[in-house]
């Protein structure tokens, strides 16, 4: 359970920090990555959604930790090129809201899933494997 615990975590860090920008005109750069991680995040809820075993779910875990990896870069430059948009209490500009609302929604459908689907394979080696493989992508 511990590992879920992890998985979870590590779910809703990369969700607040890809919640750190994105937008149309100036924030366009910003808003692209947010898209490209939502479309990441709706990939695993789909995959983990139709997961009929413990090595699918560590297959949608791994993918999904993928696309972070991918992202991670790019966020890492866009904190940097955009700082006002790296502290958390910082109201975020309203050409982001729309993704961030979206993404809020997306987060949801993400909790109830894994909370439905992943306890039942959460001791699975394979599993475990892929979710520390995810915790430490999140934390690039």
């Amino acid at each position: 359970m511990k590992k879920y615990s992890l998985l979870f975590l590590s779910l809703c860090v990369i969700v607040s920090f890809i919640s750190c920008g994105s937008s149309t005109g100036k924030y366009s750069d910003v808003r692209a990555l947010m898209q490209e991680s939502i479309t990441a995040q709706e990939n695993l809820i789909k995959d983990v959604d139709t997961a009929t075993s413990a090595s699918d779910i560590a297959k949608a875990i791994n993918s999904y930790a993928d696309a972070i990896e991918a992202l991670q870069p790019r966020i890492k430059q866009l904190q940097a090129k955009y700082p006002e948009l790296n502290n958390e209490n910082a109201q975020l500009p309203k050409e982001l809201l729309d993704l961030e609302e979206k993404q809020a929604g997306i987060s949801q459908k993400l909790s109830t899933i894994m909370m439905e689907k992943l306890p039942q394979y959460a001791t699975d080696k394979e599993v475990m494997k892929a979710s520390m493989r995810l915790a430490k992508a999140s934390q690039m």
